[in-house]
Formats: structure tokens, sequence, C-alpha cells
């Protein structure tokens, strides 16, 4: 009869332990996945800032070396497509980390980020 005593006590000690081992880690996870994002999102911006200012680049060469209109209408659509490429992780950056916001909303204005004149994005 003890015995039978021992493993009921042992299962129901065994289920609670297996229970609050998972409540422990369902409470962890979402600090996990922030700190992921917190670490992946400003490199994800700055890679797109990079991508975007490429773009824009391209674009002016293109216009100052007095390409086809199809080539820079081709340029203008990448340098937009780009910029939108900007607005996840630059939101991403504002959302978790609210005191990095300001100078991340600035990077896409930066001089040397934007072309200025008729043809700016």
């Amino acid at each position: 009869m003890w015995s039978s005593l021992i493993a009921v006590a042992g299962t129901l000690l065994g289920g609670a332990l297996t229970g609050l081992m998972q409540f422990r880690r369902d409470r962890a996870a979402p600090a996990d996945r922030r700190a992921d994002a917190l670490r992946s999102a400003p490199g994800e911006l700055v890679a797109a800032l990079g991508d975007h200012r490429r773009a824009l680049w391209h674009r002016e060469d293109l216009r100052l070396s007095d390409a086809s209109a199809e080539a820079v209408a081709e340029a203008r659509a990448a340098s937009h497509a780009t910029r939108s490429a900007v607005t996840a992780p630059l939101a991403a950056v504002c959302v978790l980390e609210p005191s990095l916001a300001e100078p991340a909303r600035r990077a896409p204005q930066a001089p040397g980020w934007t072309v200025t004149g008729p043809t700016a994005a």
C-alpha cells in the first residue's frame, strides 16, 4: 500500500513540476522574442537604409548621365521600393526601443541619404 501512495504522490509532484516549468517557459518566451527582435531590428534598419541609399545613388547617376527616360523611371520605381522597405524595420526600432525612435526617423533624411531636386523620392 505504501508503494502505491508513493507512486501516486510522485506522479502528482511530477505533473505539478512539469506544469510549473511550462508556465515559466511560457512567461519567458515573450521577453526572449522581444530581446531577439531588439537585437535584429537596428541591423535590418541599417541594411534597408543602405539599399535605399544605393538605389538613390544609382537613380541620380542615371539622371545626371542623361540616361533614357525609361531607365530613370525604372530606377525611380526601385528607389520607391527600397524606401518602402525601410518602413518595417524603422517601425520595429521605434516600437522596441523608444530612445532610438528619433534618430531612426532622422536617418533616412540625413545628408547623403536622400536625393535633392526635382527627382527626389
